[in-house]
């Protein structure tokens, strides 16, 4: 799960919605794995999420590009929002097939009685009204770390990226992709992001991250750039400087910005793993 540490909410989330003020708020799951791959039953990641951040040379980690600008001017998800209603999937059933020579396929889909807005189906609604499905594909290709996915929700978005990392020299690697979305009746939003990561030392790494949309006639940008050391295996001390144009903001957990505004953010902090 994610907290804040400034009070009540989820870490990125709001109070009422799927995943503000509530355990087990990003991942609970159960599932088998074997020569057949893996099936996965329960609350979980996007494969479509999880290849926006496999394309991006800060793994998403430590607030670098935590917004990859597709759709709405906003969130990787496909504009649903802050409430990571495209990022945690509810009732999902996930199968990943076994590594084929370096390679593994994903797809997800809801079960048939679903949810609504990622919170549970009152009965108001449709058991598949906004029934979301996502695919990835990701593996090597020589020196290429290579990642492509689709999702759909139904009635409101669909979404598809590619890009991939690659290392450039010793302690050197780069990043590149692309992302479109479009939101129902909406037309398609697309962008790029662009990284470097360094490690300067075997403890310390320096990573740059740019994303630039098409919306508002493209003058939409995020631009990341961040120190981690790491203190043990578990703890790592960050500090970011972020820096938005065009309504997009720099602030975690805050999106989108006053349209023709530019500004800028520093986030420092410890991050550990339990």
């Amino acid at each position: 799960m994610g907290f804040d540490a400034n009070g009540y909410n989820d870490n990125g989330g709001t109070a009422g919605n799927a995943t503000g003020q509530q355990i087990f708020n990003r991942q609970s799951f159960v599932g088998v794995s074997g020569d057949f791959g893996s099936i996965q039953l329960g609350k979980q990641l996007s494969p479509f999420i999880l290849s926006n951040v496999l394309m991006t040379s800060g793994v998403g980690n430590f607030y670098v590009n935590r917004m990859f600008l597709g759709g709405a001017g906003g969130l990787a998800a496909g504009g649903t929002g802050l409430n990571f209603s495209g990022f945690f999937i509810t009732n999902a059933v996930q199968y990943t097939t076994p590594s084929i020579s370096g390679w593994t396929l994903t797809a997800m889909t809801t079960t048939p009685s679903g949810t609504h807005g990622n919170a549970m189906n009152s009965g108001n609604e449709a058991a598949d009204s906004d029934r979301y499905t996502a695919y990835r594909a990701g593996g090597a290709l020589g020196p290429l770390n290579l990642t492509a996915a689709y999702q759909t929700r139904k009635n409101t978005y669909s979404s598809w990226n590619a890009g991939g990392t690659m290392q450039l020299m010793e302690g050197l690697t780069g990043s590149l992709g692309y992302l479109t979305n479009k939101n129902e009746g909406a037309d398609a939003v697309g962008s790029y992001n662009a990284g470097l990561s360094y490690a300067l030392t075997g403890s310390t790494t320096a990573t740059l991250q740019y994303a630039k949309g098409d919306s508002n006639g493209g003058n939409q940008s995020l631009t990341n750039l961040t120190v981690a050391n790491a203190l043990s295996k578990r703890t790592t001390a960050y500090a970011t400087w972020a820096r938005g144009t065009n309504g997009i903001s720099g602030a975690i957990g805050q999106f989108l910005g006053t349209v023709d505004k530019d500004n800028t953010t520093v986030v420092v902090g410890v991050a550990h793993s339990f």
